[in-house]
Order: structure tokens, then C-alpha cells, then sequence
């Protein structure tokens, strides 16, 4: 069983190193309460007010693999002070960018200042309980692009403009053609989820991410023929605003499941036909219903790779999509070295459940509780899933390589 120690905010560098020079000890009992009040009170000579939680980690098969202990060099902080904490980080972390997005397409001044007060507006009335700080401030962002998108849509609009996508030829757009005027307008976080997951997702990496069509290919491991394909199918849809049903999806899963195992083991198409029943399996279970709308859906491939997700999964692990990222890439740095141990235990005993340590691109990594399983919807692709953060997503800061931590 391993131990991994994660020190909560307010720490310091001398302090994170105190902690891991105790925990690299290896003589306590984390499990117990005595142990653990034991580990607490020999911090506590040289830091009065520490306070150490232990917690369940990762377990499989019925074992526990991981113990994490949560930190505090200030004492366990009270509710009311996590909330404060979290207002005053999302507009720290965010409230310039949101600004920022609404002078680029509206201008600067009253209009854009307007934008990002009805953003937090709307992100704000959300039980921040329940909400990182990151995906509070992707959320303000968020609503910031499309506010902005939706008030110039309706400035500009004249009589019996529509403000549709521009028209869609056969031919393949440009790279650039994505990212520009009337087809923002009409890709809004309600109209993406009127689309299958596959064009969804090279949508999210062409505008949310503002990649090439070639590196767009590169994300999903696939051709620039096929994103391209992906990208009209999409702007297509996109206008037509009816989302998949139950019915239509389902038959799609069963004949994308019939054709791949119609190909023998080792035939070069097997992986891509794979994919397409990845998708199709998950865009039943959205269409559906079956899975709540607040889970996040991770599809990942036996290299650890994410091969397709919920929509919501860029939201809960803040950035616009992890598709084609592997688990260590948005991992929390000093959760890292657990992977292959884990990964190992999860690929023997097909599933695994715990808390999962998840790193952002700015900020602090934050925890959410996870289960996954081997088996769905493909013997050589495994789910996750992400269920939403309660309590409160815990903000962790560790010591950084050096002796530093936050």
C-alpha cells in the first residue's frame, strides 16, 4: 500500500518538506486514528495548528492500494472560508480572460463589462460545493464567449438574417475557415450537444482549442480526410439542431459492433472500427439517458490514452478536451508515479474506484471521485467514469520538485 501525502493550501516549501521527510519515515499507521493522531502531533512541534486527514485512496479487487493524507499547516478550514476562497480565485483566475474575450468581439467598454457581469452571474448562483475553482473559471470563460457570440449575433443581425452557418460545400474547408463569423455564432454549448460524440469532439479541438485540421488529426489518431469529413458533418448538423435519439444511436452501436467483429484479430482496421463503436456506444448512453448527465464518461485505450469522452468531460477536468491525452497527462505531477502500479492492478482486476488527483493547466490540481471497468463497450478499451465532486472538490497543492510547495 502506498502513501501519498498532498499538502493543502497556505503551506510552504519548508513545510512540505517537514511532511515528506515524516511520511518517508514509513512507521505510521495511517489507517488508525492513533496513527494518524501520532503523524498530526510530531508535525505539531514545529507547526501548532497542523492537521492531518487521512483518506481512502485507490482500491481494486477488494484492496486498498493508496492512502492519501490531506495536510493543513493552518488548521482544517471552515466552510463559509472554502467559499470565500473559491469567489475570490475564479475572478483571479478568470475575470481578466472573460473581459478579454468580450472586448475582442464586442469592444472594449461598457458593453464587454456587462458581458462578463452576467457570466459570473450566472456561474456564481451554482453551489460552489460543487464546483472547482478551475472549472468555475472555464465556466465564466465559457459564458463570456458565448454571451458576447449571442449579443453580437443579435447587433448585427438585420431583417431576415439569420445569423446561419456560412454555407457548406463538398469540398474540405480551410483550416482557418472554422474560426471565423457566423459559425461561432452557432456553436453553442446547447448546439454541441445536438451532435454525435465524434464530431463534437473535432469541433471542441478546432475552436475551443484553436488547432489545425493536421493537429486535430494528430489528437484524434486519425487522417486529415477524416477530420475534415468530421468538421462538415458537424456544421451540417450543427443547422439542423435535432440531437440523436435513443433509437438512432442504438442502431448504430449494434451495426458498428457487427462489423467490427466481423475482421479477424490482427487486421490493420480493427482499431478504427473500434473507435467507431466507442463512440456510438457513448453516444447511446447519452442519448439514452443511461448514464446522469452530471457523470463524466472516459473511454480510454489499453495505452492510456482518451479516446473518446462525455461533453462534459473538459468542463470537470479543466481544459476544452482531453481526447487523445493520456491519463499521466492530466494527472496531478506528484500522483504520477503511482500510475503504472495502478494501471497494472485496474488491468488485472477490471475495475477499480477511489479519488482521483487531477491535474489542471493553471491552479491547483483538485480531486473528484472516480470508478472505472474494464470491458465496455470493447474487450480492449476501458470506461471511466467521473462522478461530480462532493463535498467540496478539495484544491491541492504538493511540494514541488526542490522543497517547494504552494
Amino acid at each position: 500500500m502506498r502513501v501519498l501525502a498532498v499538502c493543502l493550501p497556505t503551506s510552504d516549501a519548508s513545510f512540505g518538506e517537514r511532511v515528506r521527510r515524516l511520511v518517508a519515515q514509513d512507521r505510521w499507521d495511517v489507517q488508525s486514528r492513533d496513527g494518524v493522531a501520532e503523524l498530526q502531533s510530531v508535525l505539531r512541534q514545529s507547526y501548532p495548528m497542523a492537521t492531518v486527514v487521512s483518506r481512502d485512496g485507490v482500491s481494486a479487487g477488494g484492496v486498498l492500494r493508496t492512502v492519501v493524507l490531506n495536510v493543513f499547516r493552518d488548521g482544517l478550514p471552515g466552510a463559509s472560508e472554502l467559499r470565500v476562497r473559491w469567489a475570490a480565485a475564479v475572478y483571479d483566475l478568470s475575470g481578466a480572460v472573460a473581459y478579454r474575450t468580450a472586448a475582442r468581439i464586442l469592444g472594449e467598454g461598457s458593453a464587454a463589462e456587462s458581458v462578463v457581469e452576467q457570466a459570473f452571474r450566472e456561474v456564481r448562483p451554482r453551489d460552489p460545493d460543487g464546483l472547482s475553482v478551475e472549472a468555475g473559471g472555464a465556466a465564466v470563460e465559457a459564458a463570456s464567449l458565448r454571451i458576447a457570440n449571442d449579443a453580437r449575433a443579435a447587433r448585427d443581425a438585420g431583417p431576415g438574417d439569420e445569423t446561419s452557418v456560412e454555407p457548406t460545400t463538398t469540398t474540405a474547408p480551410a483550416e482557418a475557415s472554422l474560426r471565423k463569423g457566423t459559425v461561432r455564432r452557432k456553436l453553442t454549448e446547447r448546439a454541441l450537444t445536438t451532435l454525435p460524440s465524434s464530431q463534437r469532439q473535432t469541433l471542441e479541438l478546432a475552436l475551443a482549442e484553436d488547432l489545425k485540421v493536421s493537429e486535430v488529426a494528430e489528437r484524434l489518431q486519425t487522417t486529415s480526410a477524416a477530420v475534415h469529413r468530421h468538421l462538415r458533418e458537424a456544421l451540417l448538423a450543427v443547422d439542423e439542431g435535432v440531437p440523436p435519439t435513443a433509437a438512432t444511436t442504438l442502431a448504430r452501436w449494434r451495426q458498428a459492433q457487427r462489423s467490427w467483429a466481423e475482421l479477424p484479430d490482427g487486421d490493420p482496421s480493427r482499431a478504427a472500427r473500434g473507435l467507431e463503436v466507442a463512440h456510438a456506444w457513448l453516444d447511446y448512453q447519452t442519448a439514452s439517458g443511461s448514464v446522469p448527465r452530471e457523470v463524466v464518461v472516459l473511454v480510454t485505450d489499453a495505452d492510456r490514452r482518451f479516446v473518446t469522452t462525455s461533453g462534459n468531460a473538459g468542463q470537470m477536468l479543466g481544459r476544452p478536451s482531453v481526447v487523445g491525452l493520456r491519463i499521466d497527462d492530466v494527472t496531478a505531477e506528484y500522483a504520477r508515479p503511482l500510475l503504472p502500479d495502478l494501471w497494472a492492478v485496474f488491468d488485472e482486476t477490471g475495475g477499480m474506484q477511489g479519488e482521483y488527483d487531477c491535474a489542471r493547466p493553471t491552479g491547483a490540481p483538485v480531486r473528484v471521485p472516480f470508478r472505472g471497468v474494464w470491458g465496455r463497450p470493447l474487450p480492449d478499451l476501458q470506461v471511466g467514469f467521473l462522478q461530480p465532486p462532493v463535498p467540496t472538490p478539495i484544491a491541492l497543492t504538493a511540494p514541488e520538485p526542490g522543497g517547494r510547495s504552494q
